[in-house]
C-alpha cells in the first residue's frame, strides 16, 4: 500500500481511519482484519461490535456432533452442538446458550445446559436440543445404553 494514512483520535481513546481492502474475518477471536487489495496480508485489526444482534438470529439449523451413539451402562458423553446460518456457516455452540432434554429419561438423562448425557439403564433414548432462546430450531438423535 502506499500514500498516507490520517488518523483521527478522539478524547475517549478511540482512532478512526479510512481503509480500503478486504475484510477477513477471524470468528474464532471475535475480530476482523484489514487485508491490503494486493494481498499483502493483515496490517490492520479491529474489533466486531454488533448491538442488538443474537448469535442466533441467523441460525437455521443445529446438528448433533457424530449423531447418534452408544454408551454403556456406566458411560456418559458430552454432546457438542453445531448451528448453521442461512449462508452456510457452521460454528460451534456454548452448550450454556443450548437446553437439551432425554425422551426417556429411565434411559438416559442429559444435563439440561451442559449436554452432558449420563446412562441410567438399557434401551433406547432421544436426546433433543434446541436454542434456549430460539426454541423453533431443534437438533436430535438417538443414545442406545447397552
Amino acid at each position: 500500500m502506499s500514500g498516507s494514512q490520517t488518523i483521527n483520535m478522539t478524547p475517549d481513546g478511540y482512532a478512526t481511519t479510512e481503509l480500503t481492502g478486504m475484510i477477513l474475518e477471524d470468528s474464532a477471536n471475535g475480530c476482523v482484519g484489514i487485508a491490503s487489495e494486493a494481498g499483502g496480508g493483515i496490517y490492520a485489526k479491529a474489533t466486531l461490535i454488533l448491538n442488538d444482534v443474537n448469535w442466533y438470529d441467523e441460525v437455521t439449523k443445529l446438528g448433533i456432533a457424530d449423531g447418534d451413539f452408544t454408551i454403556g451402562t456406566t458411560g456418559s458423553k458430552k454432546l457438542q452442538v453445531f448451528a448453521v446460518t442461512a449462508n452456510g456457516k457452521s460454528f460451534l455452540v456454548d452448550n450454556a446458550e443450548l437446553t437439551f432434554t432425554s425422551g426417556t429419561e429411565g434411559v438416559a438423562l442429559v444435563g439440561e445446559n451442559t449436554g452432558l448425557v449420563t446412562a441410567v439403564s438399557e434401551g433406547d433414548s432421544q436426546i433433543t436440543v434446541v436454542i434456549t432462546d430460539k426454541d423453533e430450531i431443534e437438533a436430535s438423535c438417538t443414545v442406545t445404553v447397552e
